[in-house]
């Protein structure tokens, strides 16, 4: 009984380490891959709607080309003098995203090139957005690139979705190593205890909402994402949607397993009997 305890114990304590880093490791790349991108665009662009319209003169426009693992990678670089508030400033931010940020989600970079370069040329100027009050923080497009938020999403909520469902099965471990430390470690072989089972079956909706969040959060955008693009193939937009369909189909399963088990939870349980309180007090 002893080394059964032992060996139970041990097989917790590496669950629950290995919930523990694959949790840390989900969550973190899901938040520099993902949520913290897209966050930081979300704060740029609430603080740009504030700033304060100016023109600007373009000195340089540059468009380099990144060799990658899938292909190439695209990041248009400018350089623009302003003036405001009667001092001379210059700029080199383009759009909402860092500068040094290169990616091929859309022709964003190829696009914002042609016209800088355009305007360099022609020496027309531009028009560009400036903090007032720290008048040397300028850009020039304040829009959002919805097809670059949409590919960050997969990343952002599949991964961190992954990382919370590891990090639930860890601290589950952990309580219910808490509960048979308690118990003594007397666990019936082949059999669960009762309020294991009632447990797992109260947490089966909890489940299947956790993997139908993960799925919508990988596939939808990626959806959304062929679908915005015009040079997407048919039979690319309809195997995500397949996907899209069948993440619909997950949450709609997640909604009747949670009504089903709210109705079978009330109707288990107990109920006072109508006159129970009057014959305990009369005793």
């Amino acid at each position: 009984m002893a080394k059964g305890k032992a060996g139970f114990l041990g097989t917790r304590l590496k669950l629950a380490a290995a919930s523990a880093v694959l949790a840390l490791g989900m969550i973190f790349s899901g938040y520099v891959i993902g949520l913290g991108p897209v966050a930081q665009t979300a704060q740029v662009y609430w603080q740009a709607r504030h700033w304060q319209p100016a023109q600007a003169q373009v000195l340089a426009a540059e468009l380099q080309q990144i060799k990658a693992y899938r292909g190439s990678v695209y990041r248009v670089q400018a350089r623009y003098r302003y003036e405001f508030a009667g001092r001379q400033y210059e700029g080199t931010r383009v759009g909402l995203e860092p500068s040094d940020e290169a990616d091929n989600s859309s022709d964003w970079h190829q696009r914002w090139y042609q016209q800088l370069q355009g305007a360099q040329s022609s020496g027309t100027p531009i028009d560009i957005r400036v903090d007032p009050r720290v008048p040397s923080r300028s850009l020039i497009d304040p829009s959002i690139r919805w097809e670059l938020q949409l590919f960050r999403l997969p990343f952002a909520l599949g991964f961190t979705g992954a990382g919370l469902v590891a990090a639930c099965t860890c601290v589950a471990t952990l309580l219910g190593l808490g509960r048979s430390r308690k118990q003594g470690g007397a666990l019936e072989a082949g059999s669960a205890p009762a309020a294991l089972r009632k447990g797992s079956e109260r947490g089966s909706p909890a489940i299947l909402w956790i993997f139908a969040f993960i799925w919508c959060g990988l596939c939808w955008p990626a959806a959304a994402l062929a679908w915005m693009n015009p040079q997407s193939a048919g039979w690319v937009k309809a195997f995500v949607s397949l996907f899209a369909m069948i993440g619909m189909g997950m949450v709609g399963s997640a909604v009747c397993m949670t009504f089903m088990a709210w109705r079978t939870r009330s109707r288990s349980s107990p109920r006072r009997q109508p006159g129970h309180g009057k014959a305990r007090a009369s005793r």
